[in-house]
Formats: structure tokens, sequence, C-alpha cells
């Protein structure tokens, strides 16, 4: 999950419908499966704990905090 943000309104009218469809998405889930966040992000963040029983989570991004971190960017001659 890169990000939780409150888009596709015409589907998710409220920030809350729009989490609760990714509380679905992570319930589903099986055991031994891994779930992967932008710890970054705290709507991802905040999937972390809801991960089902048996469930790997592991988290990416720029902050030290995160399982897999991104350190020593250096931009290339065209800037990306």
């Amino acid at each position: 999950v890169t990000n939780v943000e409150w888009e596709h309104v015409d589907c998710f009218p409220t920030s809350e419908e729009l989490f609760d469809a990714f509380e679905m998405f992570v319930a589903q889930i099986r055991p031994g499966g891994a779930l992967v966040l932008c710890g970054d992000d705290p709507g991802a963040a905040r999937l972390k704990d809801l991960a089902p029983p048996g469930v790997a989570v592991l988290t990416y991004g720029l902050d030290y905090s995160n399982d897999i971190c991104a350190v020593q960017l250096v931009p290339n001659a065209e800037g990306g």
C-alpha cells in the first residue's frame, strides 16, 4: 500500500469509507502472506496494526523507523 488518501470520491463519499475499503482489503490477506506498506504515509501506516494473525508486515520509506529505508539518495544529472 503506497498511500491511503481520500480520492475516488464518487465511490467513497467520506475518507472513513475509503479507509474501510483498505481495511477490508487487508483483512483478505491469508496467513503466510505479507502486507507491504509505505511507513512514511500516515494513512498507510494506520493499516499496520490491522494485519490478520500470521501475516507479515513490512514497511518501507525514507524514515529510519521503517523496515526498509532508502539512504544516500543522490539525484542523477537529469534530476531524477
